[in-house]
């Protein structure tokens, strides 16, 4: 089930036009729509003058998330065009308590897929942390530090965590490539790494990802 709301939408040919578009759904009872999101279709709509297919940005809240080890959760959406806002705390309305924030509907994507994968997301952005942080060869820095870099999870293959990096170079996507024995060994010791600094930074709910440290350390 859904619930939904008029959205007032500006196209690229500067027709404005209103649509329906969801303000909650309930992934228990509608499972195709975390689909919808992976395809990049969630909230898709074409624009009547041009007919050109937009994918906006509103806020939504996603219950009877399956979240593998973590149970049942309830995720919020908010419009990546809201991030500093939400990040510095000014974003203006109250959220309802979720268990877990995204930023952005490629973050909401990833969050399904960890999940999905049956993994813990706490784990999986500690696993981001170590390929952002690991040394460059002969000991160098990480080819990471003074960039702007994001990790996204894209799933696994073959007893490995695959993962996308893209910053490292302009206009280039890096894939690592984590065995899986590696996020067991920290899910082992999760209890202990989420009470340490860095990991409590980024790993306290309900917005569990590497890149809110990120944005505290340009703020």
């Amino acid at each position: 089930m859904a619930d939904t709301s008029k959205r007032r939408i500006a196209c690229f040919c500067e027709k404005v036009f209103e649509a329906d578009l969801p303000t909650v759904v309930d992934l228990a009872a509608r499972p195709e729509a975390a689909d919808e999101v992976l395809r990049g279709e969630f909230m898709a709509v074409s624009c009547p003058a041009c007919g050109k297919r937009l994918t906006p940005e509103f806020p939504c809240r996603f219950t009877g998330v399956a979240a593998g080890p973590l149970g049942v959760l309830d995720i919020e959406l908010v419009p990546e065009a809201e991030r500093v806002a939400f990040l510095s705390g000014r974003l203006g309305r109250e959220l309802r308590k979720p268990d877990r924030v995204v930023i952005g509907v490629p973050e909401l994507a990833e969050k399904l897929t960890i999940f999905r994968a049956g993994l813990d997301d706490r784990a999986v952005e500690m696993l981001k942390f170590l390929l952002v942080t690991r040394p460059g060869r002969d000991g160098e820095p990480s080819p990471a530090t003074g960039r702007e870099v994001v990790v996204s999870f894209r799933g696994e293959e073959g007893g490995r965590l695959v993962f996308h990096i893209a910053g490292l170079r302009e206009g280039e996507v890096a894939v690592a490539r984590l065995e899986r024995a590696l996020y067991d060994r920290i899910v082992a010791d999760l209890g202990n790494r989420l009470a340490e600094e860095p990991f409590h930074d980024f790993c306290e709910p309900p917005y569990v990802s590497l890149r809110r440290v990120e944005q505290d350390g340009a703020s």
